[in-house]
C-alpha cells in the first residue's frame, strides 16, 4: 500500500484447516497452529473496512472454499505474538466447518512511520538509568511515549494509524555542532487579523480581540531589540540586519510596511534608526481596525509568494500572527 504518509507491505496469510467439522459427540479433533513472524515483519489487526468486507462474505454467502461456504473467520491478534515473534493460536475442540483462519502481516521496513518510531524506541535501553537517559552528553533521549492505538486514519488510504505522544528532554545548552550562528538572512512577518469579529470583547478590562493583539505586538517590538541583542550574545544569531514585515488581513491581505533593524554592538540603546522604524510600525498597527471577513488562505498565499519571487526562500523567516481565530 502507498500513501502520502506510510509506505508499506501487507499480506494476508489465510489458513484454511478443511471441513471435517464437529462429530456425533461434539469433541473434535484437537486443533493447533504456530506462525512465526520473520525479522522485520508484525501482526496486526485489519482496518475496519476489511473487516467489515470479511463480515458481508458470511452474511451473503458469497466466500467459497473447497468443500463448502466459509461460515466463520478467525482474525489473530497482535497480542498473541510471543516473545520469540511466534503467534500460536489453539482449539482443544477443533474447528468448526467451513472456518478460516486469517493473520495480517506487516513489513515494518516499509513502513517510514513505524521505522522512525522504532529508531526513537530503540534508544530507550532499559538498562541505562533514568539520570543517563537524560544526560545531553548521552544523545536524546525518550522519557516517555504513550501511544493511542486506530486514533485516526491516514488521508490518501484510509488506513488506520497510531498516535503517539512522545516526552524528549531538550538540553538547554546547544551541542558544540551548533555553536556558530548562520550566516543566512533573517525575515519577521508580523501578520494581524483585522477581521469583524476582533471587534469582540475579550471580558478583560473592556478590551477587544483587536486591542489585545495590538498590545502584544507593541510589546514585541519595544523589546525586540533587546531579545536580538540576547540571541547575538549567546551566539545564536549573526549580526546581520533583520527585515522586519507588517501585515494586516481580512478578507483580504494588505502589506502594510517594512522596514530593517539592526543592532550596536556592545550598546544596550537602540541607535536613532532602529528607533524611528520601529515607531513607524507602531503607527501602523494603531490605525488598524477591525472590518470584513477571515481568510486566512489570503495572508499564507501573500506570504508563500512573497518568499519565492521576492525575498530568498533559504533565508530564516519567522512569522508571529496574531488573530482571535474566529472565521
Amino acid at each position: 500500500e502507498e500513501g502520502e504518509a506510510m509506505r508499506r507491505d501487507i499480506g494476508d496469510l489465510v489458513i484454511m484447516p478443511g471441513f471435517v467439522g464437529l462429530g456425533n459427540d461434539s469433541t473434535g479433533v484437537p486443533f493447533t497452529m504456530t506462525v512465526r513472524v520473520g525479522k522485520g515483519l508484525f501482526v496486526e489487526v485489519p482496518e475496519n473496512d476489511v473487516l467489515c468486507e470479511d463480515l458481508k462474505l458470511l452474511m451473503t454467502g458469497a466466500g467459497t472454499m473447497v468443500g463448502g461456504n466459509v461460515l466463520s473467520i478467525i482474525h489473530l491478534a497482535p497480542s498473541l505474538v510471543s516473545k520469540d515473534s511466534a503467534i500460536e493460536w489453539s482449539s482443544p475442540t477443533g474447528l468448526s466447518r467451513g472456518t478460516l483462519i486469517k493473520v495480517r502481516i506487516v513489513d515494518s521496513s516499509k513502513d517510514d512511520v513505524m521505522v522512525q518510531m522504532k529508531e526513537l524506541v530503540g534508544r530507550m535501553d532499559s538498562s541505562v538509568s533514568l539520570s543517563s537517559r537524560l544526560d545531553p552528553t548521552n544523545g536524546i533521549r525518550i522519557s516517555s511515549l504513550d501511544t493511542m492505538e486506530g486514533i485516526c486514519h491516514e488521508s490518501s488510504t484510509g488506513i488506520r494509524c497510531d498516535s503517539s505522544l512522545l516526552e524528549i528532554p531538550i538540553p538547554f545548552n546547544l551541542p558544540t555542532s551548533l555553536a556558530n550562528p548562520s550566516t543566512k538572512l533573517d525575515e519577521i512577518y508580523i501578520i494581524i487579523d483585522c477581521s469583524g469579529s476582533t471587534s469582540m470583547s475579550t471580558n478583560i478590562r473592556g478590551h477587544t480581540f483587536m486591542d489585545a493583539s495590538k498590545e502584544m505586538i507593541s510589546w514585541v517590538l519595544n523589546s525586540l531589540y533587546n531579545m536580538i541583542r540576547s540571541l547575538q550574545h549567546n551566539n545564536l544569531l549573526n549580526h546581520s540586519p533583520i527585515q522586519l514585515h507588517l501585515l494586516s488581513f481580512n478578507s483580504s491581505t494588505t502589506w502594510e510596511a517594512t522596514t530593517s533593524i539592526s543592532t550596536i554592538l556592545n550598546s544596550s540603546v537602540p541607535n536613532t534608526a532602529h528607533s524611528t522604524n520601529i515607531a513607524f510600525l507602531q503607527s501602523k498597527i494603531a490605525q488598524m481596525q477591525s472590518t470584513g471577513g477571515t481568510n486566512y488562505d489570503s495572508w499564507a498565499q501573500t506570504l508563500s509568494h512573497y518568499i519565492m519571487t521576492k525575498s530568498n526562500p533559504v533565508n530564516h523567516h519567522h512569522v508571529l500572527l496574531a488573530t482571535d481565530g474566529g472565521a
